[in-house]
């Protein structure tokens, strides 16, 4: 083995840096589903590691849905599941100090953005005047509601509505997890999910697009609306670095 492919202090912990080594030769397809990887032992000896350091790996990647670990029997790798993708942003927001990783959250909302312009696109060719009407009833209700929780269970459920416009199964999966991962983000940096007259404006100004059928419009709109979170939790992350 090259001296490069061996891990090394001070690029995130050991463990962290065999975790993304085996992950990346396990994708590549190099330990195919349902092949046996070399012992604790032998993984130690080949990356320069003790063997704790090892096994803190292979529970990683089992949690991520990668392997399997079978007491008396051996590592396995695991047949790629739909799910799997959808583990890997608990297993990977945070590392194994419970810290936040930076780079990874704002992966995961450029992510995000990406998908909700999609599914804002789509449902705005799609939609029906049923789904219009309860658009509209979902933004009436948020306007006169001023419990934080209550405005995210309201909005939650008027994403869920454009979701289901689509008519697209996958976009409802995709979804599903990112909407998770948007309580989530609230609760951890306390953010507003209204806020500003100005946010209030913007969501009002999504559905007067799907309304018209204007799909341009309708992901201008909503690509607004996010880089406000966007922005605060990078304000936030700086702060935390400085910190």
């Amino acid at each position: 083995m090259e001296d490069m492919d061996r891990v090394s202090a001070g690029r995130g912990t050991l463990s962290q840096q065999l975790t993304e080594k085996l992950g990346r030769r396990i994708l590549s397809g190099e330990f195919p589903a349902g092949s046996r990887l070399p012992t604790e032992r032998t993984l130690a000896e080949e990356y320069g590691v003790a063997r704790h350091v090892v096994r803190e790996a292979l529970k990683r990647l089992e949690a991520i849905g990668l392997l399997r670990i079978r007491q008396g029997s051996g590592i396995y790798v695991q047949q790629m599941q739909f799910d799997t993708g959808v583990k890997l942003f608990d297993v990977l927001l945070y590392d194994e100090q419970n810290r936040l990783d930076g780079k990874f959250l704002m992966d995961v909302l450029e992510f995000r953005e990406a998908i909700v312009r999609a599914i804002v696109r789509s449902a705005t060719r799609r939609r029906t005047d049923e789904h219009v009407a309860r658009l509209k009833l979902l933004i009436d209700e948020l306007v006169v509601t001023l419990d934080e929780n209550k405005q995210e269970e309201i909005l939650l459920e008027y994403y869920k509505v454009l979701v289901d416009a689509t008519g697209n199964r996958v976009y409802r999966m995709v979804y599903n997890t990112l909407g998770g991962l948007l309580i989530r983000l609230r609760r951890m940096f306390d953010l507003p999910l209204v806020g500003s007259e100005t946010n209030l404006q913007t969501i009002r100004a999504v559905y007067q697009a799907v309304r018209k059928g204007d799909p341009d419009e309708a992901e201008q709109m909503v690509s607004r609306y996010m880089s406000v979170l966007d922005k605060t939790v990078s304000a936030i992350l700086v702060t935390k670095k400085s910190e």
